[in-house]
């Protein structure tokens, strides 16, 4: 069998391999039993929490008025509903029941839940927040994979292959430098995310459980494993300049990334796999080329003639992979232009945009720089060298962009935007505007537009918005509508459980005498 078949049965027979995920977005909470913010008679036996997509329950957490808290274990059963026994307390005041779970895309998520019994109270002191340094930690470690992926394998990849396994230099030892820092930051990650899956701090990651959870409980665990394997093959391929190794090395890493991920676990399935397995191997290529070239460069033309004739001919094509299969992955992800800038996704993507604009001004400046340089210009070798060494540099901050995404949530796992609903409430030469968003069962917010005495406007001492769903017998949820900093009546938050016809009534006290309720209906879409 030729290498090439090898290298093609080989890629074939690891996609085949991938986990069948089919998994579209986030997870969030969409409701809880008891509601959060409610006030409870007696204490609940039970709570249940019920999500979008089948979820994890990784930590839960009840805090009780006077700070002190009860852990309890996982819940290995990935469900969309989950019905949790609590500990019976007599404890009178604010309870806050923490929780933290696991999504279909690997990535955890977290939230709690508060409800008062007899009386509300102050929310109970809660730990630091222990997240923010288990996330820079998180992101130095896919910092260090991505860069061992595109400067250590696509390294070894362009001298194996292009240039025939001549090491210029110290390249050898760089190279073999972010190979291990690959390596590294791989089996650090399956370490992080076991941590983030609790969130846990940096203390615990000693604690094997945790690291058995990040490896065995998410796509990230299996992914750090498999791009830990390049890195070895890659490693290999150094030693022993082995051609099969470094095609090994490439395929392995191209799965890895398409086993994980956002863009790698959206639907289209079929799309995605594949346009993440390419666009990562073609940025590796790409990126893997600048060091190997910029040594090169500085041996002298007979070093450098041949790589750069073959690797001048090839770039076009890769480049047409890479922004072919980044095109495919922004569009389902994005969904629409609007997303660039209304969410911190669209963000980094504009980051990552300009970034790479820059690093490929310096290819295109490379690319001027290639006929002098083949054509023996010391002067255009010198300059080729500088340039390739500085669009490295550039490409570091490319890679941190992408690592940034860890943290985002992508537009189209965002729910569909739904436009305000609008009450006008009158009663006589009284009116009023509120606005309810949005306008569907579960957490709403309500906002207080204005009110009015015939044409003008007027300012009253007091409101209080009361909802209910008379047959149904839900209500009426009764608040007080405080005043913000600069003295207008702030939003509030309710929980409306149902959707369909509920009665909202503004009850307006204009002075100590007098009073008058405006009322309307507000319909509420299913969550």
């Amino acid at each position: 069998m030729s290498l090439r078949s090898a290298g093609i049965a080989l890629l074939a027979l690891l996609l085949a391999l991938l986990p069948p995920c089919e998994a579209d977005a986030h997870g969030s909470l969409i409701s809880s039993e008891p509601a959060d913010g409610l006030l409870l008679d007696a204490a609940p036996d039970a709570i249940v929490l019920t999500f979008d997509e089948a979820t994890e329950l990784t930590a839960l957490r009840l805090t009780a008025p006077d700070g002190s808290y009860k852990d309890a274990g996982p819940e290995p059963d990935r469900l969309v509903s989950h019905r949790l026994a609590l500990p019976r307390s007599t404890l009178q005041g604010t309870h806050v029941l923490s929780w933290r779970a696991v999504s279909e895309d690997g990535h955890p998520i977290g939230g709690a839940v508060v409800f008062s019994v007899g009386h509300v109270s102050a929310e109970p002191g809660m730990e630091a927040e222990t997240w923010r340094p288990v996330a820079w930690a998180l992101w130095l470690a896919r910092l260090a994979v991505a860069a061992g992926t595109a400067f250590g394998i696509g390294s070894v990849a362009f001298v194996l292959l292009l240039a025939a396994g001549r090491w210029p230099g110290r390249l050898r030892v760089i190279v073999t430098g972010f190979l291990v820092a690959g390596v590294l930051g791989a089996f650090a990650s399956i370490g992080l995310q076991g941590l983030d899956l609790i969130g846990a701090g940096l203390v615990r990651l000693g604690d094997p459980a945790l690291w058995w959870a990040g490896l065995s409980r998410t796509p990230q665990g299996t992914s750090g494993v498999v791009v830990a394997l390049a890195f070895v093959a890659a490693g290999f391929g150094v030693r022993n300049r082995s051609r099969a190794s470094a095609l090994a090395a490439l395929s392995l890493s191209g799965v890895a990334f398409a086993a994980s991920g956002h863009a790698a676990l959206a639907s289209p399935r079929w799309l995605m796999q594949p346009a993440v397995f390419l666009h990562a191997t073609a940025m590796t290529l790409w990126l893997g080329a600048l060091l190997p070239l910029a040594a090169l460069a500085r041996r002298g033309q007979d070093a450098l003639d041949i790589p750069l004739r073959r690797f001048s001919e090839l770039i076009p094509y890769g480049l047409v992979i890479l922004f072919g299969s980044g095109l495919a992955l922004a569009l389902v992800q994005l969904g629409s232009v609007p997303a660039l800038w209304q969410n911190t996704y669209g963000q980094v993507f504009l980051v990552k945009l300009g970034l790479l604009a820059a690093v490929l001004a310096f290819a295109f400046f490379n690319r001027r720089l290639t006929p002098p340089a083949l054509a023996g210009d010391p002067g255009a070798r010198r300059r080729l060298a500088t340039s390739a060494a500085a669009e490295t540099l550039l490409s570091f901050s490319v890679l941190g962009a992408v690592g940034l995404w860890r943290f985002t949530v992508p537009p189209r796992s965002l729910p569909t935007p739904v436009p305000d609903a609008t009450l006008s409430l009158a009663e006589g030469e009284f009116s009023a505007r509120l606005r309810v968003r949005p306008p569907r069962a579960g957490k709403v917010r309500v906002l207080i537009e204005e009110i009015r005495n015939g044409p003008g406007r007027i300012d009253p001492k007091e409101l209080v918005v009361t909802v209910e769903k008379p047959s149904f017998a839900l209500g009426p949820f009764r608040k007080i509508v405080a005043r913000n900093g600069s003295g207008e009546f702030a939003p509030i938050d309710l929980f409306l459980p149902m959707d369909g016809i509920w009665v909202v009534r503004l009850d307006v006290l204009l002075d100590d005498y007098r009073q008058v309720s405006l009322r309307d209906i507000l319909t509420l879409d299913a969550a």
